[in-house]
């Protein structure tokens, strides 16, 4: 949740053109009250591959005329990107995510959430630039996955009013849409605890619907 990025890597360096700390600016979804926890640090709490990520739409775009958040999941070039680096976590015990963390970057992975009029629903769209393995990660991510291939959505749970608590659902290859995982806040955007800090632990029960 920090306003500045921590100094950039060797790979940063190298192929993102970053060669110094960025200032990050505050999206304004802060300033949505429906959805506004989605500003501190959200966990991804659930036994999937993922699980115990963590992540921020603090410092994301937002177009509030829209209702349309987007972020370069772990940084890229341009827009976002280089600020974005540090705002979403996977497991760090993985090399394999090691390296696709940084093929993400070389194809600005990104997200694109599509909110619903009373902030209830959120479409999940993902773009990416497809050319990273041929690493022009200067390339902006122009390609939308269909969703025939891969869907992602998340309604907010009937106990949030703030954005706090979501159901995130997937799909895959036209399949019926799936509960995945909880994404609950932890941490405020001030860095205070947020309504689910206990689920760091695993102390209490999964908040129902």
């Amino acid at each position: 949740l920090a306003p500045r990025t921590v100094e950039p890597s060797l790979f940063s360096r190298c192929c993102l053109c970053q060669c110094s700390p960025m200032e990050r600016m505050p999206s304004g979804i802060e300033k949505v009250p429906q959805i506004a926890s989605l500003a501190g640090a959200t966990l991804q709490y659930g036994t999937h591959s993922t699980g115990g990520s963590i992540q921020t739409l603090k410092w994301c775009k937002y177009d509030a005329e829209k209702r349309q958040a987007t972020i370069q999941v772990f940084g890229g070039f341009g827009g976002t990107g280089p600020a974005g680096a540090g705002l979403w976590t996977e497991p760090p015990e993985s090399l394999v995510w090691y390296f696709l963390i940084n093929f993400a970057r070389c194809c600005n992975y990104t997200y694109r959430f599509d909110f619903s009029e009373d902030y209830r629903k959120v479409d999940i769209k993902i773009l990416g630039n497809v050319t990273g393995c041929c690493c022009f990660p200067c390339c902006p991510a122009w390609c939308v996955i269909p969703d025939c291939v891969c869907k992602f959505d998340a309604i907010q749970l009937d106990s949030s009013t703030d954005g706090s608590a979501w159901e995130r659902r997937s799909s895959s290859c036209n399949k019926p849409m799936a509960r995945a995982y909880d994404l609950l806040e932890v941490y405020k955007m001030n860095g205070s605890q947020g309504a689910y800090y206990d689920k760091l632990t695993g102390d209490s029960n999964v908040p129902q619907n």
